[in-house]
């Protein structure tokens, strides 16, 4: 007798280096770190007596690794399929770089992408509507044909969270912020017409105790000042000094370790004077060699933001951002905050 019950269990990817850092990952190919193949090894445990008739996941690389060890000693018996449609959001500029520090470039970004994740579009990036979009077109081609099987998918965090929003009737312009634990899994079935019933949502059980982080997301929104600096620089090693004999806590960033791309360069210069020019090294020696000091007046916001992400030695630092400001040089930084 035929099986006309489709069933589906989706699954979070294990923890990754860049999760334990709490950056965003987006679209970037980070595999998964110790704690993740740990994770992943309760997941065989998991579903070592659910029979899996196929197996998809996202291109990337954590998903991949999360899919074996879903399928354990099946790996070689169960048909498994690769889907561009199920990765991660791509994040852009934003990629690789802590939400912390996110959230003081582009302030009230934490919020946002939490209260009004279907609208909040990455620069350079995409858009949460778009991935809702492909997750839920991706998901429902797949169910729809494997009919009557049991398939597993391994994807990411705001992937699925798209998914959970679209069961529950949620469209993507209202979109709710969902985001799963660590291999946390959940299970839905199909019936003939496709009709979904969700049986459960974001199960953890099969996880130690020791093996399950909480993220406290509230305190990444805190603002904490952030100084852009090249730390081999004077002048850069004078403004942390400066900042830790004031007591004032704050972030880091080695722009030469980490350049700024050019929509940062963008977005730092509209919240200072809408002027891009400010950040030039007006006395590095590229900034001369070049010639740039006739040209500035004459780049627009773009071309000034291309050229210095193009070479950091253009930039002019430390800066230091603030939820309120942008400050350029240290003599400024000193002078702005001498009485704090």
């Amino acid at each position: 007798m035929q099986n006309n019950t489709t069933t589906l269990y989706l699954v979070r990817h294990g923890t990754t280096a860049l999760n334990e850092a709490m950056c965003l990952q987006g679209a970037y190919d980070e595999p998964l770190n110790e704690w993740g193949h740990a994770q992943g090894k309760c997941l065989t445990d998991y579903f070592n007596d659910i029979p899996i008739d196929v197996g998809v996941t996202s291109p990337l690389k954590r998903a991949r690794q999360t899919l074996k060890y879903i399928l354990g000693e099946n790996n070689d018996h169960v048909p498994i399929i690769v889907d561009q449609r199920l990765r991660e959001i791509e994040g852009g500029s934003f990629e690789k770089r802590p939400f912390s520090e996110l959230n003081m470039l582009w302030p009230g970004f934490m919020r946002e992408f939490k209260s009004n994740p279907g609208h909040w579009r990455f620069p350079g990036g995409e858009s949460g509507a778009e991935v809702y979009a492909r997750v839920v077109d991706g998901v429902l081609d797949t169910v729809g044909r494997h009919r009557g099987k049991t398939i597993v998918i391994a994807s990411h965090g705001f992937s699925i969270q798209t998914w959970l929003n679209y069961v529950q009737h949620v469209p993507a312009k209202n979109m709710r912020e969902q985001v799963l634990g660590n291999v946390a899994v959940s299970k839905f079935t199909f019936d003939e017409n496709m009709k979904i019933h969700t049986d459960y949502i974001g199960d953890c059980s099969h996880l130690k105790p020791e093996l399950i982080r909480n993220y406290d997301w509230d305190a990444l929104a805190v603002p904490v000042p952030l100084l852009l600096c090249n730390e081999r620089s004077v002048a850069s090693q004078k403004a942390e000094l400066f900042l830790g004999e004031k007591a004032i806590k704050f972030l880091k960033r080695d722009i030469i370790e980490a350049p700024l791309s050019a929509p940062e360069i963008i977005k730092l210069s509209e919240r200072h004077d809408g002027m891009a020019k400010a950040f030039f090294n007006g006395r590095g020696k590229k900034y001369q060699k070049l010639g740039l000091k006739g040209q500035v007046d004459l780049m627009d916001l773009k071309a000034v933001a291309d050229m210095i992400a193009a070479d950091e030695t253009l930039l002019r630092q430390p800066i230091l951002v603030c939820s309120d400001r942008i400050i350029i040089g240290f003599q400024k930084i000193q002078s702005v905050l001498k009485d704090c």
